[in-house]
Order: C-alpha cells, then sequence, then structure tokens
C-alpha cells in the first residue's frame, strides 16, 4: 500500500484573501499557541501548590474541571499579553509562511539512534518513529495474518531465569502470526520513539500487555508500578499542546463491548473529548497510528465511544512517561517471565521465505 507516511504534514495551501485577513489569522494562531503554552504551565503550577493551593480547595469533581480553570486563565493571560510569544511567533512583513494549521504538526522524519534512545528528548515524538515500522513492506507484516520478524519487535529487553534467558517474545510467539497486534504496534512505536512501555511475564518470554489487560489496569485509576498515568479530564487543547511539544505521548485502550475486538492506537491528535461526571473517557475523536485489514497505517479522524451494548466498550486514555536516559525503556511489571526456547531455531519457525 502507498507508506502515508513517508511525507511530513504540512499546514493546507494558502488561499487568496486580503492581507489584513491573513495577518489577523496569524496573529490569532500565535496567540492560540501561546495559551496552550500557557495553560501547560499553569497546570504545572497548580499540580505543585497541592490540594488547598493554587484556585481552591479541589473538593467533589475538582481535579476533573481543573482544566477549564487553567484554560480560561490561560486565555485570558494569552490575550493580555502573556509572554510575548505571539508577536514572536508570528511572520514578519513580506513574509509567505502562515501560522494555521501549523500548531499541531508532526514531524514524520525518521527517527535518528539518538532521539530511540532518548537522548534528545526535545525532538523526538511518536511519529518519528512510525516511518521505521512502515516503510516498504514492514507495514503488511502488522496485519493479523501477517508474521512479525525481531527486527520489527526489537527490544533487547531480557532476564535471566533458572532454565535460561527470557528474552522478548517475538520469537516464542512464531512471529504472532493469526494475532491481532495493534498493542504490540501501540507500545513499539512509543517505545521507539524514547517513551517508557510495560512489558509483562509470558510463559515463555517477555511481551507487550494487550488493550483489555491495559483497560483493567485503569480501573482505579492507577497503573501498576506507575508505568504511565491514566488521563482523566484533561481537555483536547491540553493534550494537544502537550503532543505538539512531543514530551509526552497518549495511548487510547478499548477492552471491546463484553470485553470482544478489544483495540488500542496511538494518539497523535485529539479532535473531541468527552468525560463522565468522574472524569472517565466516554468518547473521544482523534487522529492517529493503529492496525488494521492493511497493516500499520495512520489515520486523520477515528471515533471510539465507551458503551456497555455495543461500540468500543469500557474506554481508557494513558499518558507514556519519557524513558530516563541512558536507562531502557522498558518496564517489567511481572517478576519474571518462562525461559526463552526459540532462539537457536527461529528461522524453522518461520513461514517459508520469510527471513
Amino acid at each position: 500500500m502507498p507508506n502515508a507516511i513517508a511525507a511530513p504534514l504540512v499546514a493546507p495551501p494558502q488561499s487568496k484573501e486580503p492581507k489584513e485577513a491573513a495577518q489577523g489569522k496569524d496573529q490569532a494562531a500565535a496567540q492560540q499557541f501561546e495559551a496552550l503554552i500557557l495553560q501547560q504551565l499553569v497546570k504545572i503550577l497548580r499540580e505543585s501548590a497541592g490540594k488547598g493551593g493554587m484556585f481552591g480547595g479541589g473538593g467533589p469533581g475538582g481535579d476533573v474541571y481543573a482544566h477549564m480553570i487553567d484554560e480560561a486563565f490561560a486565555s485570558e493571560m494569552a490575550k493580555a499579553g502573556g509572554l510575548g510569544l505571539a508577536k514572536v511567533l508570528q511572520p514578519q512583513e513580506g513574509s509567505s509562511s502562515s501560522l494555521q494549521g501549523t500548531v499541531h504538526r508532526l514531524d514524520m522524519r525518521p527517527p535518528t539512534p539518538s532521539s530511540v534512545s532518548g537522548q534528545s528528548a526535545e525532538t523526538t515524538a511518536p511519529g518519528r518513529a512510525a516511518q521505521g515500522l512502515t516503510q516498504g513492506g514492514a507495514a503488511a507484516r502488522w496485519k493479523r495474518e501477517g508474521v512479525l520478524l525481531p527486527s520489527d519487535l526489537s527490544s533487547r529487553f531480557s532476564t535471566q531465569e533458572a532454565g535460561g534467558v527470557a528474552r522478548f517474545n517475538v520469537r516464542d510467539a512464531r512471529g504472532y502470526e493469526g494475532y491481532a497486534k495493534c498493542n504490540l504496534f501501540a507500545f513499539e512505536l512509543t517505545r521507539r520513539a524514547g517513551f517508557q512501555v510495560p512489558v509483562v511475564g509470558r510463559a515463555h518470554g517477555w511481551g507487550y500487555p494487550g488493550p483489555t489487560e491495559v483497560v483493567k489496569d485503569t480501573a482505579d485509576g492507577e497503573l501498576r508500578q506507575q508505568w504511565g498515568r491514566v488521563v482523566r479530564g484533561e481537555s483536547a487543547e491540553g493534550i494537544n499542546a502537550a503532543l505538539a511539544t512531543g514530551q509526552r505521548a497518549f495511548l487510547v485502550a478499548s477492552a471491546g463491548s463484553q470485553e470482544k475486538d478489544p483495540h488500542m492506537a496511538v494518539v497523535g491528535r485529539v479532535h473531541r473529548i468527552e468525560y463522565d461526571a468522574r472524569g472517565e473517557l466516554q468518547k473521544i475523536v482523534f487522529g492517529g497510528w493503529d492496525t488494521g485489514k492493511e497493516g500499520a497505517a495512520p489515520f486523520e479522524r477515528r471515533t471510539w465511544t465507551r458503551s456497555e451494548e455495543g461500540g468500543e466498550g469500557r474506554l481508557a486514555l494513558v499518558e507514556l512517561q519519557r524513558a530516563s536516559r541512558g536507562a531502557m525503556p522498558e518496564k517489567p511489571l511481572s517478576s519474571r517471565a518462562g525461559e526463552s526456547l526459540r532462539d537457536q531455531n527461529y528461522a524453522q519457525v518461520l513461514p517459508k521465505g520469510v527471513r
């Protein structure tokens, strides 16, 4: 299939409009971007102040609606002049560039070794790792009937067990042929982008947890061993601002209706998001990356809705943390895994012609 990820997403072509109108749009876009940055700063200040600190006591529902206060406060600050970023961001006289459509633009260049290892945290993002996982014929290997190679799941995580070494189990799982691979793709994509990901022990080797397992892990609002953060009540604007900086990554996991057809995807941009009174995710309209009938590919807009009698069932939005510099990004959630069995004869496991 065409490799839609190879080219960077760019702003839409400029329409022929009066100079004053274009400048007005640039000014509005610059002010909006500054408001997003200010919102993140206000959020950090509020969280560091603790309960009863900044903006009140944080009573029932306070965590859910705090982002609304942050958003409104930041917007007013930006209108009043803010930090002066809006003026700096606006194109200079004579420039043909425009800020319209660039706030949430993703850098799709292939990852450098330093960015994959987490050494350049300021410049990495999930979009940069997507090309390496989908270029050439690799995209098709992520289909249900596809067979993954060790290079597709390239984690070097392993532990010494009583019977031998427990390695990341793409070999022991026979390339995951016949299995849905959305969770494998989502976690491998974010791992390569420099984010910390969970691994769990299997009967043979280590592996990534599935969507249903992730959703169950979020039930009490916390994740085992804090491998990530359960997102509750955060606005689409706040999430998009975080994505634009490249410092945060988000996954959406669905347990499916009555735990059938679970699915997982990496978030690239949120168009709309809704929560219930407790702050739990009810609906999300977003673009990003996942796997389907054609393999791994980006998508511009999908709608996932929580429903007990259809749709995607229970949903969870999880924020991943940056892996510490010099540390392995894999965080084991199990105490051990079974030893790997097929490292020496892996060539015999793969279908004919696939090596």
